[in-house]
């Protein structure tokens, strides 16, 4: 292992991924006791933080992140080292007496720790002879002391470890010789016990550098270097350097998790830009495709490069397809049992089944946090690969989430759960998959659970516009190519657009360039929406995906103020279009607002997000799509990514 560490420091350096601790020893006989030690209690350390990680990716970094322990048999090689890897350095551990200048030197201890005091006057270092009589060298120097040949020579070295470079737990005192206030075991308990410790003891462990000691060799590498930067005399006074702690934590933690698939965890629900999966299986095509997508859009600066427009994934949540396996199994959902069934029974007997326990407890924290309505999707392990399409083939449904019970919203969603999970077996569904040939046994369901894009207008909820854009043009016009971009949009949810009623469609490379004519437009443009109905229950969710569905006449919106910028007034004395709303007359729905006066920049994000996608999947692409407007003149438009 030394020797491994010694090939790999220098890149793994580089990569900002670990810090280096230091043996100076030139006699074989000890550095083969330390060795063993040290490497032993590296290897627990990093075992304890990779039981604590949220991914399988963070886990294989904690692998990597343990500290490289280099041997250095004189002063010349550990100066060397140190000044090699200087901001890298955990601790050392360094002999009494060792080579200096090619001959044994008796201080040669004290030579070393004075070099490091210019380097880094907080680093941790012990002072170890075979000599006795040199404790009160250290002693002098205010550092720890271990006799080589006391038989508890591994028990002290493992303390050394544990309380100086950070590797136990973090124990909270007041001062050197004051009692324990508290214990922090992991990280997650240091950041739950920082509001509540006295200030002064925070301060005396700020004076010492204790807590990016502590950090680092906790992994949480970030965190110690903005912890590090600031010195105890930075702070204004102890509420806030606590202040600082909490921040940094939260500041580190947002950083890490953005744009990543994070297994469920209470302390990550309430973070944006993260996608939480619940169980261990696959997430499923759609769910590959959101995840895809947040991590892509968390590269970028969407705020920078679309000004006046809010991209985003909506908060996702998805159980896994090992869930979905577990349900089927425990409730004995064999396909034999449901052979011959209509889909009404199909469904009465999913909906009558019941969850895992612990999947109802995790859906219960999950709507602590999650308080907007929500829609609850399919996401197959066939659905939007490249090879089939599976459009419309399982149910979507959309949930108020209203309830002042928590207990009446739990019930909600779990019965959307189980009848995504039941239209995995309706009997369209079955001989769909059947013909393209595949068995229906080698089908698995993932279920996307995701904030619905919308605000509330009375007692309904619904986005300005939905629609689905598309990469290739099959119906190019006027100055148009097949490699233009189109559009499909409507006012409210997306049911409009993706069930192929009466939406508008535009180019958002030619966004200025009408695909219908004036008397198209007034024969063929939308005259209703489609919003969720607040007041819904389960009765209502059994009945359908779309039965928590209201559709509602342009009146309804116009009255909401919820029309502005979308839709103008047709003139029959002058047989021409008005912006102004406020005049009597028939509503067309054209956008015009957004398209041509572009009080938001829907073409420009619609046109490079399907030109970015595009390119990082292959193939061209279809994107389902929300947009909400402002309703201040200091909100932006929030665009979100339902689906590609």
């Amino acid at each position: 292992k030394n020797i491994e560490d010694y090939r790999n420091v220098r890149h793994d350096i580089r990569q900002g991924l670990e810090r280096v601790l230091l043996i100076v020893e030139d006699s074989v006989e000890y550095s083969s006791i330390f060795l063993p030690v040290l490497y032993t209690e590296l290897m627990e350390q990093i075992q304890t933080l990779i039981a604590h990680e949220q991914n399988n990716h963070k886990k294989y970094l904690r692998m990597r992140t343990r500290p490289k322990i280099l041997l250095a048999r004189s002063f010349e090689e550990a100066l060397t080292i140190l000044r090699t890897f200087e901001k890298s350095m955990l601790g050392v551990i360094t002999d009494g007496e060792f080579p200096v200048a090619g001959r044994i030197h008796r201080d040669a201890g004290r030579l070393l720790y004075k070099e490091i005091q210019k380097m880094d006057s907080q680093l941790p270092v012990l002072y170890q002879s075979m000599n006795p009589e040199r404790r009160p060298i250290a002693e002098d120097l205010g550092i720890p002391f271990i006799n080589k040949k006391t038989p508890r020579l591994k028990e002290e070295l493992r303390g050394f470890l544990r309380l100086d470079l950070g590797f136990g737990d973090f124990i909270f005192r007041s001062d050197d010789d004051g009692d324990e206030i508290a214990r922090a075991r992991t990280v997650k308990d240091f950041v739950r016990l920082i509001p509540d410790i006295p200030g002064e003891s925070l301060m005396y462990h700020a004076r010492r550098d204790h807590f990016s000691t502590w950090l680092r060799a906790h992994g949480e590498f970030e965190v110690a270097r903005l912890v590090k930067q600031k010195k105890h005399i930075d702070y204004q006074d102890m509420e806030d350097a606590r202040s600082f702690l909490i921040e940094s934590f939260l500041k580190v933690r947002r950083m890490q998790n953005h744009g990543n698939i994070v297994d469920f965890s209470e302390d990550v629900l309430d973070e944006k830009d993260i996608v939480v999966r619940l169980g261990k299986g696959s997430i499923g095509g759609k769910g590959r495709g959101l995840a895809f997508m947040n991590a892509l859009i968390s590269t970028m600066n969407p705020e920078e490069i679309w000004d006046g427009m809010e991209v985003l994934v909506p908060r996702t949540f998805i159980i896994a397809t090992d869930v979905f396996d577990e349900f089927i199994e425990s409730n004995e959902l064999v396909r034999i049992r449901l052979a011959g069934r209509s889909d009404d029974e199909i469904r009465m007997i999913f909906a009558s089944s019941r969850l895992p326990v612990r999947i109802e407890q995790q859906l219960e924290q999950l709507l602590r946090v999650y308080t907007r309505p929500l829609a609850v999707r399919s996401s197959s392990l066939l659905e939007d690969s490249q090879a089939q399409p599976f459009s419309g083939v399982y149910e979507t449904y959309m949930i108020p989430n209203a309830d002042d019970k928590i207990t009446e919203r739990l019930e909600q969603l779990s019965l959307a759960i189980k009848l995504v999970y039941a239209s995995a077996f309706l009997n369209e569904a079955v001989l769909y998959i059947e013909n393209l040939r595949f068995s229906s046994e080698e089908e698995k369901m993932a279920v996307v659970i995701q904030e619905l894009a919308g605000e509330r207008y009375g007692d309904f909820y619904y986005p300005h516009m939905s629609g689905v854009g598309q990469s290739w043009n099959y119906y190019p016009i006027g100055p148009m190519s097949p490699s233009d971009k189109v559009c499909s949009i409507a006012m409210g949810l997306g049911h409009m657009v993706v069930g192929g009623s009466r939406s508008f469609m535009f180019s958002p490379d030619w966004p200025k360039v009408p695909y219908h004519s004036l008397e198209d437009s007034l024969k063929y443009s939308q005259s209703k929406f489609f919003g969720l109905n607040l007041s819904a229950d389960c009765e209502d969710i059994i009945q359908g995906e779309f039965s928590t569905l209201k559709g509602m006449n342009l009146r309804k919106a116009e009255q909401a103020g919820a029309l502005k910028h979308l839709a103008v007034v047709y003139d029959q004395a002058s047989n021409a279009i008005r912006d102004d709303l406020s005049m009597p007359g028939p509503r067309l729905l054209n956008f015009r607002g957004v398209l041509e006066y572009e009080v938001i920049p829907l073409s420009e994000v619609m046109r490079e997000l399907s030109e970015m996608l595009k390119k990082a999947l292959g193939p061209h692409v279809e994107i389902e799509f929300a947009v909400v407007m402002p309703r201040r003149p200091d909100e932006k438009a929030r665009f979100s990514l339902l689906q590609v």
